[in-house]
């Protein structure tokens, strides 16, 4: 039977040869042996489900057919390269370190099929020109972090094109033959162990470093720092930082530390500028921001007074020399810090070191000491041991799975105006369109992840804690018992998993009634206009604390008044406006007085965050 010219077997014979030889190519490059490499792939081609699409399950191919608008995609071994860059992605992490992420593996699936080919112009012909379908090395530009960020597909080509250029300058300065085996290398060996993009760039360094000692550089690190700083991948990665908050001072302020030097490259040159220290009260869209003051460790602000009970959130931008900068904490989920200020009085507290039979640990919950492992913390944030999901294991949660941590029935005493959990968390999920993570107080929700709502593809704000974070939440309206029973929970679907809750020095604490406001203290107390620290008139502030209104100096004229405006953060208050951020400074999150919320935890201030669930394309 004559079946020449047939684009259905043609896809068929073009998927079964680009397939092998991509096995071939990677089977050359890898360290030990994969056993994916060595066995079965199921490809499915010409599927008429679908048009101008093709994906990888993490093992099997499948390849649609094509129309008017674009080439059967299993014709092209571009995308026969690219969708086998997905499996081989998924096939070689290392369990416990590197993470299937959804724009990492675009780009580095977009790398893979570009070097096969020797073309950073990818699969030429997807629409019938010969036009490619992304260009890893555009003309006059390049793919930055994180102005590029978005659609997983666009957002890969950052580290794509990073990966091209590495191979462009490493061709330069070894060869071709020579050039592209250790481009190719540094590809291979970090995706085993990246967990996103921004990750890429130390786990390079580690693949380039020939002695075990990266404190004394890399044989091509001065190349490898260039590249990947022209893609906005390394900036603040090489700097460091941490925020730490201090005692409070005698009126009640908060002193704020960033901690935060030059660049530790010869071969880069960026510095911190300046710093902004910004502050809002929980809950709220209005915030204050005020420069931070240069000193020998990096830059210090202060935390403004408030009224007992007050819950107050802050960040600290830093500015770099390049034109960029970058923010602490870095959790586009959750983007502030957080201090409580007023006395607290411990009702009871858990820090897991001791006897905890009391819990109930459903699927998958440890109690231990933390391993590190899938972006967990390495160390407890007091003591040895720590409650959280999957300690001992690769330290990911498993897919379709509720799981639980539920504790004792506490009893409430009476007496309190509020009730209010505060404790140390550490967490890493999914955006809560998919996996959940929730604390619920007798069986009623008092807290959950963001959650994005946008849809299948584009909902991608992770949370993704990278520090100890002190968390408060008001569980009184859900205290109505007079008994108060936690349950930590994370709900997962299908697809992506991370490292999941950690949690460490777990309180419930009462607040007593407040004592009526004091005129005259200088914080501004409920049914108080104003608070200007004395009792005088005429001041502005008036002796019983309400605003005078001034007189206007023509005379005559009748007094006026006038309203100052407040910043506002333009984005939506995030439902993270209920929760909190930077650890304590020492013991659980009780306090008998002085308030709560400092930092001294080491981070890493580059969080990539843009996961998608489907391999496709």
């Amino acid at each position: 039977m004559e079946r020449e010219g047939d684009p259905h077997l043609d896809a068929q014979l073009t998927g079964y040869v680009a397939a092998n030889a991509a096995k071939e190519y990677v089977r050359a490059i890898a360290s030990e042996p994969l056993a994916w490499l060595d066995g079965q792939v199921n490809l499915t081609v010409s599927d008429n489900s679908g048009a101008c699409n093709a994906m990888s399950n993490g093992d099997d191919l499948f390849f649609y057919d094509g129309n008017e608008n674009c080439e059967n995609t299993a014709r092209i071994p571009d995308v026969v390269y690219h969708e086998a860059g997905h499996s081989v992605h998924n096939q070689a992490l290392i369990p416990g370190v590197g993470l299937f992420e959804g724009a990492l593996s675009e780009g580095i699936s977009d790398y893979l099929s570009a070097t096969i080919t020797g073309d950073s112009g990818m699969a030429r012909g997807f629409f019938l020109d010969t036009q490619p379908l992304r260009e890893l090395d555009p003309d006059g530009f390049e793919w930055h972090w994180p102005e590029d960020r978005g659609e997983a597909h666009d957002e890969g080509r950052i580290i794509g094109g990073t990966l091209w250029d590495l191979r462009t300058e490493l061709i330069a300065e070894l060869g071709q033959a020579e050039g592209v085996a250790h481009s190719d290398k540094i590809w291979y060996e970090s995706i085993r162990r990246a967990s996103d993009i921004p990750t890429m760039y130390p786990e390079a360094l580690l693949v380039d470093d020939d002695d075990g000692d990266l404190s004394n550089g890399t044989p091509h690190g001065c190349l490898i720092d260039q590249v990947f700083y022209k893609h906005g991948l390394v900036g603040a990665a090489i700097l460091g930082g941490k925020v730490r908050t201090l005692a409070a001072e005698g009126d009640g302020s908060v002193p704020v530390a960033l901690d935060i030097q030059a660049a530790q490259s010869s071969c880069i040159d960026l510095a911190p500028t300046g710093a902004t220290l910004e502050w809002r009260v929980r809950g709220t869209a209005d915030f204050t921001e005020a420069a931070m003051t240069a000193t020998a460790e990096g830059f210090a602000g202060s935390l403004p007074p408030q009224q007992d009970g007050t819950v107050l959130e802050y960040r600290v931008i830093a500015d770099l020399s390049d034109g960029t900068d970058t923010r602490f904490p870095a959790n586009q989920a959750y983007p502030w810090y957080q201090r409580y200020y007023g006395e607290v009085v411990p009702i009871w507290c858990e820090g897991f070191e001791g006897d905890v039979s009391a819990w109930t640990l459903g699927s998958e919950w440890e109690v231990g000491a933390p391993q590190g492992k899938s972006g967990d913390p390495d160390a407890a944030f007091a003591g040895n041991d720590v409650a959280g999901i999957d300690l001992s294991s690769d330290g990911r949660y498993s897919p379709q799975r509720v799981m639980n941590l539920t504790g004792p029935v506490v009893e409430l005493p009476p007496g309190f105006a509020v009730y209010r959990l505060q404790y140390q968390r550490w967490l890493n999920v999914e955006d809560a369109y998919f996996d959940r993570a929730e604390i619920l107080v007798n069986g009623e929700l008092g807290w959950r992840n963001f959650n994005s709502m946008m849809g299948d593809n584009n909902s991608d704000v992770h949370h993704r804690d990278s520090e100890w974070s002190f968390h408060d939440v008001d569980i009184t309206p859900v205290a109505f018992s007079g008994t108060a029973q936690l349950t930590f929970r994370l709900s997962s679907d299908g697809g992506l998993e991370l490292g999941g809750w950690t949690i460490d020095d777990v309180c419930i604490v009462g607040v007593e009634e407040a004592p009526p406001p004091v005129c005259g203290d200088g914080v501004i107390a409920t049914g108080e206009g104003c608070d200007d620290g004395n009792s005088d008139d005429g001041d502005g502030c008036s002796a019983t604390c309400s605003v005078e209104t001034p007189e206007d100096p023509t005379e005559g004229a009748p007094g006026t008044t006038g309203e100052g405006e407040t910043g506002s953060d333009t984005g939506a208050v995030d439902d993270s406006a209920t929760t909190g951020g930077a650890s304590e400074m020492g013991g659980c999150g009780c306090r008998s007085a002085g308030g709560a919320g400092g930092s001294s935890a080491w981070m890493l201030v580059l969080a990539g965050l843009g996961w998608r669930r489907r391999t496709r394309r």
